[in-house]
């Protein structure tokens, strides 16, 4: 189990060595529930950043993630644009659950299994919730469970 956020900003490098540039952000699919692939922050015209499948993704160390593809990366899919780090989540009530801290997906299939949830104040400092229980409605995160 991969602590998705904990990626971003790592090196991207394929498997001759070479650094392709660092994790920007996971490219999510909300529907399906699971790790499209990632965004890369690189040195590539005209936008800076691009995107690599995950299943280009051989392995990911604790300080650089390697990767099959040698080939320069993809232009961003449209959905990449959506960023759920520390997107508000609510009950269906309307309660206020916390933000988004993390989420937990399969390294190899790419499914996403599990979100945390972080709290300032001190009722709750942190929560995980099933990946099966939310539902993503534009700015917000809305649990459909009793978290």
């Amino acid at each position: 189990m991969t602590a998705g956020f904990d990626i971003v900003g790592l090196p991207v490098m394929d498997v001759t060595g070479h650094t392709m540039g660092t994790v920007r952000n996971l490219v999510l699919d909300d529907e399906a529930r699971q790790v499209l692939g990632i965004s890369i922050a690189g040195r590539w015209r005209p936008s800076p950043q691009r995107f690599l499948s995950w299943r280009e993704v051989e392995t990911v160390l604790g300080d650089r993630v390697i990767v099959r593809a040698a080939a320069p990366p993809a232009a961003l899919p449209p959905c990449a644009d959506q960023a759920l780090a520390g997107k508000a989540a609510i009950s269906r009530t309307g309660h206020y659950l916390g933000a988004v801290a993390n989420i937990y997906f399969d390294e190899v299939t790419g499914a996403i299994s599990a979100y945390t949830l972080a709290r300032n104040d001190r009722a709750a400092l942190s929560k995980i919730v099933p990946a099966t229980a939310r539902v993503t409605i534009a700015d917000v995160m809305v649990i459909d469970h009793p978290a």
